[in-house]
């Protein structure tokens, strides 16, 4: 007879058998299970590597548009007010360069592809599940070297995206197309050969003195090649191809993510408050030099000595600018530095009153005529926004070509911030403004009475006083002029806006383009009635033009004719 402790000895070794049973077949069933679903779950876990990678990269170009507009602001910054622009893609040549963006993308307005630049973009290397370092293509619109003319939430990106199936998903219409792509190539397929980079290597991307092909690492499937873009000519619409990621297509592994312009510029204008404050203080240096133009057509056409003493006014006006630097010493924001300029536009502002002549003359304060909406070419070119005669009361471009208008008046003004005290060009502290509004321009617009236009010399001009049928009005109010800004495309109905551009496109899109008014401008404003501003029966919340008023008022006081005011330093003439 067994002993109990002998009886329990077995029982915990027959326990113990059954537990080493039980385990045996659990972990056999779990090697069946890691070898049917193993590859599934690796791929799973590869493929979330690449994401990580790509969204990385991604939000650093973003980023980059950001800080590269917000932060490039100070005063004599070759690049202030460029905005909405992208590093060039890294060179491929030399790993002494790697990481780094090209100092120059390629031709203008053609597209470029090379290495992701993430040694520009201050990150750490991305690479995807493969080990290697992903690689970025560029629209030519959106570089910021050589930059473009006109860079905008309106400009088209030129790039569309396939799927495997060899069907677009992105890129159908010109607002859809994609600004920018980055690629994660994933291991070589069985036609591209790459060497490996060492693991101790100090390169990160490429083998030292390998020559860099780069259909080794990007795809050509459906007829579609990952690996070329055109330079040359410019604006080409190129395709990518995008792999689905499951890694079942043995003749395309790249995975692609995109970023598009309305991306871009929504990042921007996330601090709406001081994009706001730039278009504002942009509207109110484009009136002061509006307002320096009419003066000087005052001075240039009347006799007596009727307009201001360009000598007081010149030093008047070069002690607020004195002021404004200093304030800008100080200022170390965006609002700060909008406050330096508002208080300049008040200072230059009191200068036309404390400045005015007293002879008598007569009154001819003129503004240039505008451009017409449709320039007739290549939109980006600031040269095609010409004036042009006799456009009643019409609402056209603001124009910078000013060339007629000045032969029509006897100045010469050839251009709309050529005036003596508008001090707006390409070389003084307000360069950022210019920049920005050479980036804006077609969204710019320009509505002059016809009592207020070259041609036209009126014993006495006063917006205070007439009516709407020798005035402009805004909401009840008369003025002599006024500018329009027209903000973002209106998507959704009513007013499903398109701003085409017809010269990109080369004729391939009919109708709704940057030459139809309807597609920038809302309510009255597109018809320019009897009242601007007017928007009865549209849904207010949607509407975004900003207009800013520029009022002419004679003065019962002899001794000051007649007197330009900005009414509007903000848009409350709305």
């Amino acid at each position: 007879m067994l002993k109990s402790g002998n009886t329990s000895k077995i029982i915990k070794q027959k326990g113990a058998a059954l537990l080493a049973f039980f385990m045996a077949i659990i972990l056999t069933g779990a090697v069946f299970l890691i070898s049917d679903l193993g590859p599934d779950l690796l791929r799973s876990s590869a493929e979330n590597k690449t994401s990580q990678s790509l969204a990385k990269a991604k939000s650093a170009l973003l980023s980059y548009a950001i800080s590269y507009y917000y932060t490039n602001s100070a005063s004599g910054n070759p690049h202030a007010g460029y905005h909405g622009l992208l590093p060039c893609p890294g060179l491929i040549t030399s790993t002494l360069d790697e990481g780094l963006s090209s100092g120059q993308c390629g031709l203008k307005y053609g597209n470029s592809i090379g290495w992701f630049p993430w040694k520009s973009l201050d990150i750490e290397p991305l690479k995807d599940s493969s080990g290697e370092c992903l690689w970025y293509a560029l629209s030519g619109d959106f570089y910021n070297s050589p930059e473009s003319d006109l860079t905008n939430d309106d400009t088209p990106g030129m790039f569309q995206i396939f799927n495997e199936n060899g069907v677009i998903y992105k890129g159908n219409t010109p607002e859809d197309r994609v600004v920018a792509v980055i690629i994660a190539p994933g291991k070589p397929l069985s036609n591209q050969n790459r060497n490996s980079v060492p693991q101790n290597s100090p390169y990160q991307c490429k083998v030292a003195n390998d020559s860099v092909t780069i259909s080794n690492y990007l795809d050509n499937f459906q007829g579609i090649n990952n690996a070329q873009v055109t330079n040359t000519p410019a604006n080409q619409i190129d395709r990518f191809i995008n792999s689905n990621g499951l890694g079942h297509n043995t003749s395309l592994n790249d995975r692609i993510i995109t970023i598009t312009a309305a991306e871009i510029f929504d990042a921007i204008k996330d601090n709406d408050a001081l994009y706001t404050d730039k278009i504002n203080n942009l509207a109110g240096h484009i009136s002061d030099c509006l307002i320096s133009y009419a003066e000087d057509t005052n001075d240039a056409i009347t006799t007596g000595g009727g307009g201001s003493s360009p000598t007081c006014i010149d030093s008047c006006n070069n002690n607020c600018d004195a002021d404004r630097n200093l304030c800008m010493l100080s200022a170390n924001t965006g609002p700060q530095r909008a406050a330096c300029n508002r208080t300049r536009r008040d200072c230059r502002s009191s200068c036309r009153t404390s400045c005015s002549g007293g002879g008598g003359g007569g009154t001819a304060y003129l503004f240039p005529w505008p451009s017409v909406i449709d320039v007739g070419d290549d939109f980006r070119d600031i040269i095609n926004y010409s004036d042009q005669a006799n456009l009643v009361n019409t609402v056209g471009r603001l124009p910078f070509n000013t060339s007629i208008s000045a032969t029509a008046t006897a100045t010469t003004l050839t251009n709309i911030f050529s005036a003596g005290s508008c001090e707006f060009t390409l070389n003084d502290t307000d360069y950022e403004y210019r920049r920005l509004w050479e980036f804006t321009k077609d969204q710019w617009f320009f509505i002059v009475n016809e009592n207020f236009q070259p041609g036209i010399v009126a014993a006495a001009q006063d917006s205070s006083t007439c009516t709407s049928a020798n005035c402009l009005t805004v909401n009840g109010n008369n003025y002599a002029a006024a500018l329009i800004f027209s903000g973002d495309r209106l998507e959704t109905p009513p007013f499903n806006q398109l701003r085409q551009d017809p010269y990109i496109e080369a004729g391939t899109v009919i109708g709704n383009l940057k030459t139809e008014l309807n597609n920038y401008l809302e309510g009255s404003n597109n018809t320019v009635g009897s009242n601007l501003g007017d928007y009865t029966g549209l849904p207010a919340a949607q509407v975004n033009d900003r207009i800013y008023c520029l009022s002419v008022n004679s003065s019962a006081t002899p001794a000051v004719n007649t007197s330009y005011d900005l009414i509007s330093q903000l848009p409350v003439c709305n």
